[in-house]
């Protein structure tokens, strides 16, 4: 499932000056080794990720995505040119990891018996390796620029067409929905769970962690464009609620892409209870700022 939906915030029209100081950023290196917590399955983790990820995130993506309507949109011709396909997609998730200011690059892992065959996978001491199975791509600072689509005009994977409409469509759906929270907002970029690995709790896991991260802030949103049934459905059962539907659509064309617009908020009882109790929700959900580095 596909979030992959990029923003233009500047382009959009959301002022830079409501920018404040406690825009929270994304986990360095050092904070992603004590990133580790367990989420419903007693297995599952979800830590930061880091550079050494990249090789497992990609598998995850070249396997999950596929099956998401706007893959093919988007990207009609990974098959006849795919190393074209997978430079760029290395270089989107690495240019994810590397800005770290920006974005919350979070990978959900389980446990498998072998020996480690990538760097990122941890060996425990029953000779298991946790693999990541699940990644999630969360902007964390929306009013700072990003580089964007990456490849446009010169990926042949790539409808040039379509991306630039889907961008385009984008933009002004971000501006039209999301631009009332202002900075005060997570946005999930991606989400994908490899399809060996579907309904053991990843996809959940990791769209809670943003949301529980926007709780810590202090009351913030959470917001997708989700792009599948499927998405759609996970994100309504974490409690996002559907703005507008946008469709995507070339003049002449019979081909289309529909995406829906969707937001959490701190349902209001608890943002109550939250201003009599100020440590309520660290104690009821634990903290999510080890995944971030100190600002």
């Amino acid at each position: 499932m596909q979030a992959a939906t990029k923003p233009a915030w500047a382009a959009a029209g959301v002022s830079k000056t409501a920018t404040t100081t406690t825009t929270t950023t994304a986990p360095t290196a050092a904070a992603a080794a004590a990133a580790t917590t367990s989420h419903g399955n007693s297995d599952l983790r979800l830590r930061a990720a880091t550079a050494a990820d990249l090789d497992d995130i990609v598998r995850i993506v070249k396997a999950g995505f596929p099956d998401d309507p706007e893959w093919d949109y988007r990207y009609p011709y990974r098959d006849e040119y795919p190393e074209d396909y997978d430079y760029w997609m290395r270089r989107e998730y690495g240019d994810y990891l590397a800005q770290t200011d920006k974005f919350a690059v979070v990978v959900a892992t389980l446990p498998e018996l072998a020996a480690a065959s990538s760097p990122s996978e941890q060996i425990g001491e029953c000779g298991t390796r946790d693999v990541p199975v699940a990644v999630a791509v969360w902007d964390v600072a929306v009013t700072k620029d990003s580089r964007g689509d990456l490849g446009i005009g010169e990926r042949k994977d790539a409808n040039t067409v379509h991306m630039l409409a889907l961008l385009h469509a984008f933009t002004a759906a971000a501006r039209r929905y999301f631009s009332r929270h202002w900075e005060r907002q997570y946005h999930l970029w991606a989400l994908v769970t490899h399809p060996d690995y579907r309904r053991r709790g990843a996809g959940t896991a990791l769209v809670r962690w943003g949301t529980r991260a926007a709780r810590e802030k202090g009351g913030w949103a959470a917001s997708v464009i989700a792009s599948s049934p499927a998405g759609k459905r996970l994100y309504a059962y974490c409690g996002f609620e559907e703005l507008g539907e946008v469709v995507v659509q070339i003049e002449g064309e019979e081909e289309k892409c529909v995406v829906w617009c969707m937001d959490w908020v701190l349902p209001k009882v608890e943002e109550e209870e939250e201003e009599v109790n100020g440590d309520w929700m660290e104690k009821k959900l634990g903290n999510t700022d080890r995944f971030l580095p100190d600002t």
